[in-house]
């Protein structure tokens, strides 16, 4: 008779072999305990970082109003190419914009500074009116 040598439960060595319940599976996590720690992020202030307010834009009434209606009109009209507004660090703005030239390919600068950008616009369309008296 051959022997086995495989290895062999205790309870069926012992010759008592008792049935195991199978395992039980659940196929869903646990519900989560209320004992769990809860995470907490630290203020930027507790980190040592400061908040930087962003500068406040005047309010309307405090600016000077612009018809920017009027002011896209007298472009047209002035038959500008390009057009690009630049708020600078300082609070200022430049507006500058390209007129075409009687020389094909080429165009005019115009450029304005001011303290807003109602009146850069404003001072920008008068250099590029005065431009064009003076192109005639």
């Amino acid at each position: 008779m051959p022997v086995n040598n495989m290895p062999v439960n205790g309870a069926m060595a012992a010759g008592n072999p008792t049935r195991v319940a199978p395992p039980k599976i659940r196929m869903q996590a646990p519900e989560p305990t209320s004992t769990s720690a809860r995470l907490v992020l630290p203020s930027p202030e507790e980190l040592g970082v400061a908040v930087q307010v962003p500068a406040q834009i005047p309010p309307h009434a405090a600016r000077p109003s612009l018809d920017w209606n009027r002011a896209h009109t007298r472009l047209q009209e002035l038959g500008a190419v390009g057009f690009h507004l630049d708020r600078l660090p300082q609070g200022s703005c430049r507006v500058t914009f390209l007129l075409p030239t009687s020389q094909p390919q080429r165009t005019h600068h115009v450029e304005a500074e001011a303290a807003n950008e109602a009146d850069a616009v404003r001072n920008a369309l008068e250099q590029a009116e005065t431009w064009r008296v003076s192109q005639r």
